[in-house]
């Protein structure tokens, strides 16, 4: 059965300055953050830079949003985007071409890092735009020692799980597009955990070992990730756990292409496993890392670690819209983790709702158990207690957009 979109789904964000932090978003932070990747890559060919540096200008001068470049041949995401981009001309821009601050917030921004792929030539020489800014923070010892702490948790197998879980989201904190929340570092105060199904997703776990289900995914868990870096850390070491423990297979879902600055790829994944087995963490070796890197090893090789790029994960696209085929890879999974803050908004329709709105009410179209790890760095949020919200805008108007807090929510 296809996936339906929720019902009563509010009219997505839009980059029109009706939301102050979409707009300031694509007007502000993004010329930024084009900018570094043209510092960061000084040996880019003169084209590659003219290119970018149109982008960065066309986004201060809202300028009309390119369709991709056919030459020299079309990209295998080229028919979504072309029907994507004919799709907001006809519902944002009848008779003209839809422009940087007249369409949807999620289309504008994955169309923005698109484009940059398109000007790296990305499918052709298959250079990330953002290697050396990633670089960075795989050699920041904090990372290395991050690590170390969930590595180290005191207890049994289900009680790490729930706190690797807290920590998994936390590390989304560490986010190289959203510098105020990165600076943040993951450790947080009790209050800034605003949902916490953590001990739900134990529930869970124990009872799926005990009622299998009927459907041959039983003990197949899938992890749909967001940022490299320390978060990917938390997330492996979440894995690890998983596969000791509970699951005969962890399914890591990578963007097909680098976008969102630090979002992981499979090479990411890759790369980090390979750091861990080296001994090279930017400080004193550890040898819990390194056993964690020989048991990832060990699993992608016998195939109960995968890695699953798709190209559905750098697309326009909400969650209920992925492909059928896609569906049916999540169909009767053990749990399906949606990880950080785009992905929610994949989840959520890119859409303010009221913030009461039960969290397992706006996903019930997902077939599987569905764990949203998120720290909150847009303003979309559900599934908030009553009187919640209200509160937190008396004490931090910025509280939805600064990545001090988060969310663990859990719908079975």
């Amino acid at each position: 059965m296809a996936m339906q979109q929720p019902e009563n789904l509010p009219f997505p964000i839009m980059t029109d300055g009706s939301n102050e932090f979409a707009y300031n978003t694509m007007r502000l932070r993004h010329p930024q953050m084009i900018q570094a990747v043209l510092d960061t890559n000084p040996n880019f060919p003169t084209e590659t830079k003219h290119q970018l540096s149109e982008l960065r200008d066309g986004l201060l001068e809202n300028a009309p949003i390119p369709m991709l470049n056919l030459y020299p041949t079309p990209t295998p995401d080229y028919i979504d985007w072309a029907s994507a981009y004919v799709e907001r001309r006809s519902m944002y821009a009848p008779g003209s071409y839809p422009d940087w601050f007249g369409v949807d917030w999620l289309y504008a921004e994955t169309a923005m890092y698109r484009v940059i792929i398109e000007a790296v030539r990305w499918w052709e020489l298959e250079r990330d735009p953002y290697a050396p800014i990633k670089q960075r923070e795989l050699d920041n010892p904090v990372l290395w020692e991050t690590l170390e702490v969930a590595l180290t948790l005191n207890g049994g197998v289900i009680d790490r799980i729930a706190e690797l879980v807290k920590l998994a989201m936390w590390g989304n904190r560490i986010d190289l597009s959203h510098a105020e929340s990165m600076e943040r570092g993951v450790n947080a105060k009790d209050d800034d955990l605003l949902v916490d199904d953590s001990e739900a997703v134990k529930d869970h776990l124990l009872r799926a070992q005990l009622e299998p289900f009927p459907d041959a995914q039983q003990g197949v868990s899938h992890i749909i990730l967001d940022n490299t870096g320390t978060e990917l850390a938390m997330d492996m070491a979440l894995a690890d756990a998983l596969l000791t423990g509970f699951s005969d297979v962890v399914i890591l879902h990578t963007k097909y292409h680098p976008t969102y600055v630090s979002d992981a790829t499979s090479n990411d994944v890759r790369q980090m496993i390979d750091r861990c087995l080296s001994g090279n963490h930017g400080g004193e070796t550890s040898t819990a890392v390194f056993a964690m890197g020989q048991r990832l090893q060990a699993a992608l090789n016998r195939g109960r670690l995968r890695l699953a790029p798709n190209l559905f994960w750098n697309g326009p696209f909400y969650l209920w819209q992925m492909p059928q085929i896609l569906q049916h890879v999540f169909d009767g999974a053990q749990l399906v983790t949606l990880k950080g803050d785009a992905n929610y908004r994949r989840a959520v329709g890119d859409a303010i709702w009221e913030a009461t709105t039960p969290f397992d009410e706006v996903v019930s179209y997902f077939h599987a158990p569905l764990l949203a790890l998120r720290t909150l760095k847009s303003d979309p949020i559900v599934g908030l207690p009553a009187g919640l919200e209200e509160t937190l805008n008396d004490a931090d108007s910025q509280w939805r957009v600064n990545g001090q807090r988060g969310v663990v929510q859990l719908k079975v």
